[in-house]
């Protein structure tokens, strides 16, 4: 049986049996068993891959049918791989339902995941560390006279074995008297 039940800042159950529900809040599974003391589950839809309907031929006769839904296996932390929802009435729309559900929460999920992610990543790049900055280099100090007259005494040299044009030691001659 499939239901709506609406409210203002209650969760939306779309669909409740007698020990089970998924609803649009946090998009869950939630699961209990027990007579006596009662033990409850919740299991994110985003973790499930894929919901599958068994029906043994007395289930059928009652209408009733179990559903398996298999969870990611990086949803481990649930402490399962597999959950089934027995003896479900008019399963097959609560399958649909369900993996309905489960597509659309899926991306929203990977997403905060993704962002999380990124968000640790810049926190621990914002905590490193990568020691003293080295020194600046010395500045290039000005040429002194000397220096000068070496490089002016060279560039006739360079003329004579050929390794400046006439052009090109008139340039060399010009810059470094500049």
């Amino acid at each position: 049986m499939v239901r709506t039940l609406g409210g203002s800042s209650k969760p939306r159950v779309e669909w409740k049996g007698r020990r089970i529900g998924v609803s649009d809040h946090q998009y869950a599974i939630h699961f209990g068993a027990g007579v006596v003391s009662r033990t409850v589950e919740t299991v994110p839809l985003w973790a499930a891959l894929d919901v599958d309907m068994k029906q043994s031929l007395t289930q059928r006769a009652r209408g009733l049918a179990d559903l398996v839904v298999r969870l990611d296996p990086a949803g481990h932390k649930y402490g399962q791989t597999k959950v089934v929802l027995r003896s479900i009435r008019d399963a097959a729309s609560v399958r649909d339902l369900t993996a309905r559900q489960a597509n659309s929460a899926r991306p929203a999920a990977r997403k905060y995941q993704h962002d999380l992610e990124i968000e640790r990543s810049r926190a621990s790049a914002s905590q490193m560390s990568f020691g003293p900055t080295p020194p600046a280099p010395p500045a290039a100090e000005p040429p002194t006279a000397d220096d000068l007259l070496a490089k002016l005494e060279r560039l006739p040299a360079l003329h004579a074995a050929g390794a400046l044009t006439a052009d090109e030691f008139g340039a060399a001659k010009a810059k470094v008297l500049a």
